[in-house]
């Protein structure tokens, strides 16, 4: 196969991807978001570490995840050590909507490849 024909598909895959990431009114930012923090280890859910994973600004990063605090799918915990940290946990509602991702289509998709097609994938 054509390397431009191989290229086009994944970027329209992963257009189709994007898409199907407005369902629950939800933006790909915000859908990677909560993707991150419900795989995020207690260290590593902060603003910081979430705009240093995704190559992203802080600033970015700050607004997507003061929108979903608000909208409740967030709760900031500050450090009992220091007061100044704070980690960000999800809540019931960001994890019942996890359970929605649309995401986990692809996932479903990649699981159903065989081993060695997985490999050629990646």
């Amino acid at each position: 196969m054509d390397s431009r024909v191989i290229a086009e598909l994944i970027l329209h895959l992963g257009l189709i991807a994007s898409r199907e990431t407005l369902v629950e009114g939800m933006t790909p930012a915000q859908w990677a978001v909560l993707r991150y923090f419900a795989r995020a280890n207690r260290f590593s859910r902060t603003p910081s570490a979430f705009a240093a994973f995704h190559g992203t600004t802080r600033g970015t990063a700050s607004q997507t995840i003061k929108n979903l605090e608000t909208r409740a799918y967030l709760t900031r915990v500050r450090s009992v050590a220091d007061g100044r940290s704070a980690r960000l946990d999800l809540t019931d509602k960001a994890k019942a909507i996890l359970s929605h991702d649309p995401f986990e289509a692809l996932v479903r998709a990649a699981d159903a490849l065989p081993p060695g097609a997985r490999g050629h994938l990646a």
